[in-house]
């Protein structure tokens, strides 16, 4: 698989993560997945830090450090909101209006949940002639999202 790589220099690397690419190895993970370390170290010949990351179904810019120390020191600066990151994703429906999604996360196997808040934003609204279940049409909304 080709990493699409759009910034590097001696600390860092920028890489346009596609989607079913996992981060990195996870419990969850086959044995036999890819994953973006393991491609990056292959193609810099040096261990990389991922700085955040995506869900493998996920496709965006995804950061990697070149030192432990260089990735804390971005992910605190994620922590402390200094870096904003949003994603542009197409939901079904029409979304009329900018809100917030206050829903708990379930943090690992134990019921214990992670606050977690999404802003959101309708930037455009599209209708096709494909029907869908009990309706006629299909209707997306192009949304800007951002944690928070």
């Amino acid at each position: 698989m080709d990493l699409e790589i759009l910034y590097q220099d001696y600390s860092i690397i920028c890489i346009n993560k596609p989607s079913g690419l996992l981060v990195h190895p996870t419990k969850i993970a086959a044995e036999r997945s890819l994953f973006a370390t393991t491609l990056l170290r292959e193609l810099t010949g040096r261990k990389v830090y991922p700085v955040h990351r995506l869900d493998r179904p996920t496709s965006g810019l995804n950061l990697f450090a070149f030192s432990g120390e260089i990735a804390g020191k971005m992910q605190d600066q994620f922590r402390s909101r200094e870096v904003r990151k949003s994603y542009r994703a197409i939901v079904r429906g029409w979304i009329p209006e900018p809100g917030i999604i206050d829903h708990p996360l379930q943090k690992g196997e134990k019921q214990q949940f992670q606050e977690a808040q999404t802003k959101y934003e309708s930037l455009a609204q599209c209708e096709i002639e494909l029907e869908v279940s009990r309706y006629p049409t299909s209707r997306y909304s192009l949304v800007e999202v951002e944690p928070l």
